[in-house]
């Protein structure tokens, strides 16, 4: 189905008066702000990706997901636009099916490679397929925000990037020695340790385009060397800090489990690395994500 640019407009609307309950005048201030970014030259460097590479990632997700949706019972609608002026992607839900949006304008962020933006595509399907945690009401159908990011490495990317050629070059990227030897140890694989890298390089820029689009400020420091934020004393559905999103992407590069295993959507230790399970490495970040605590055994003396 095609959508106009009205419908589109009204769609990334919607998104922001959808993620929690706010009054007319906090709406009117979140739209401005959002026009802000959007209108704010300083965000937009040299073309960093074409036409051709923003089609083709939308393609490879498009190609690889529909079936997996189809198998599902769900219908996928990938729909993109190289000119709708909109610095954002969108994931929605409604009775066409699972919906997501891509939108040419969020490719021209400075530190936008073809590889951050195939996981911002993964990030978005993880709203309809990340599993848990998820968030409620009328957006219970969506994975939330930190975990979709989790997602997004842990299964699609590492999924989609399977067999691909440029993985052979994943040796010269620019990462940290430290990065590098935890790839190195955690998957005994060739494929998997390069893909790990270049998820890890994708974490970096992820990071770095977030801040990029909050602050308008270019920051030299290596987000991955960077210590994780402090842990929250309950889990955000919210966007987390893009520090916090940076370690939750290199985390999910580390986890063993399969990516073409499904996360749980109500059990958080299925599907994925987790404390419970025994993994020291591959975790969801605690910047973000609180495990579930098992109540205390009540004992009785006799």
């Amino acid at each position: 189905m095609k959508y106009t640019l009205s419908t589109l407009m009204f769609l990334s609307l919607s998104s922001l008066a959808l993620a929690c309950p706010i009054s007319p005048q906090q709406l009117d201030q979140q739209l401005t702000k959002a026009k802000s970014l959007k209108l704010n030259v300083d965000l937009m460097g040299e073309e960093n990706l074409t036409e051709a590479d923003f089609n083709s990632v939308v393609a490879r997700i498009k190609d690889h997901f529909t079936p997996i949706f189809l198998a599902k019972g769900k219908t996928l609608n990938v729909n993109s636009s190289w000119t709708v002026p909109l610095n954002n992607a969108l994931a929605t839900e409604d009775f066409r099916g699972s919906n997501v949006f891509f939108f040419g304008l969020f490719t021209k962020n400075k530190y936008m490679t073809k590889d951050a933006f195939l996981f911002v595509g993964c990030h978005e399907i993880g709203h309809h397929l990340g599993g848990f945690p998820k968030n409620t009401g009328s957006m219970a159908w969506a994975t939330i925000e930190g975990q979709s990011d989790y997602f997004a490495a842990a299964k699609c990317y590492r999924e989609i990037l399977k067999n691909d050629p440029e993985n052979a070059n994943a040796e010269t990227l620019i990462l940290p020695e430290s990065v590098k030897e935890k790839c190195k140890a955690q998957y005994a694989d060739e494929e998997g340790y390069r893909i790990c890298l270049r998820s890890a390089r994708t974490a970096e820029d992820v990071g770095k385009i977030l801040d990029y689009i909050s602050t308008s400020t270019e920051r030299p420091e290596t987000f991955l060397l960077e210590p994780v934020p402090a842990a929250v004393v309950k889990t955000v559905s919210s966007h987390p800090k893009a520090i916090c999103r940076t370690h939750t992407i290199m985390e999910a590069s580390l986890c063993h489990v399969a990516s073409d295993i499904d996360i749980s959507e109500t059990d958080e230790t299925v599907g994925i690395c987790h404390p419970k399970n025994g993994d020291t490495l591959g975790n969801r970040p605690l910047c973000w994500f609180k495990p579930k605590e098992e109540p205390p055994v009540v004992t009785t003396s006799k």
